[in-house]
């Protein structure tokens, strides 16, 4: 500590005493710091003592990488929901009788053309019954 400030630095700095943070100050070429009262305040910034701690400053730059990961898979998810939903919304408002989904949920007229379940034992296998052929059309065949 040095019992006076130099006074070409007090005409630079003229609130040097009055202001509660100056305390420390530079002085010469060679840049050796200097205390000039007794009683200051030092500044406190969070972000300064991370930068200097370089385990901390570590933790911080993982935090910040998983923080923007998670930040972008969220962007790309909300991109897909809204392009999904707009796919929806077109199909919603369709006409009915064109929708694909419709036409292919949709009751075949036709079902007396499709083979049927055997209703009971016959003698007589069904022609119509999942494929199988009545024994005349086997011989007919061969």
């Amino acid at each position: 500590m040095i019992d006076f400030v130099p006074a070409s630095y007090l005409e630079q700095f003229t609130d040097f005493f009055e202001n509660k943070f100056s305390g420390i100050y530079t002085y010469g070429d060679l840049g050796n710091r200097y205390v000039g009262k007794t009683n200051f305040l030092k500044r406190c910034n969070l972000i300064d003592d991370i930068k200097a701690h370089p385990f901390l400053s570590f933790v911080a730059q993982v935090l910040a990488i998983v923080f923007a990961v998670l930040l972008l898979c969220l962007l790309l998810t909300c991109c897909r929901f809204k392009r999904v939903s707009e796919q929806y919304e077109v199909l919603r408002q369709k006409d009915v009788s064109t929708s694909q989904i419709i036409q292919r949920n949709a009751k075949v007229v036709e079902d007396e053309e499709r083979p049927q379940r055997r209703r009971g034992k016959t003698d007589k296998p069904d022609p119509n019954t999942f494929g199988r052929r009545s024994a005349d059309e086997i011989k007919e065949k061969e």
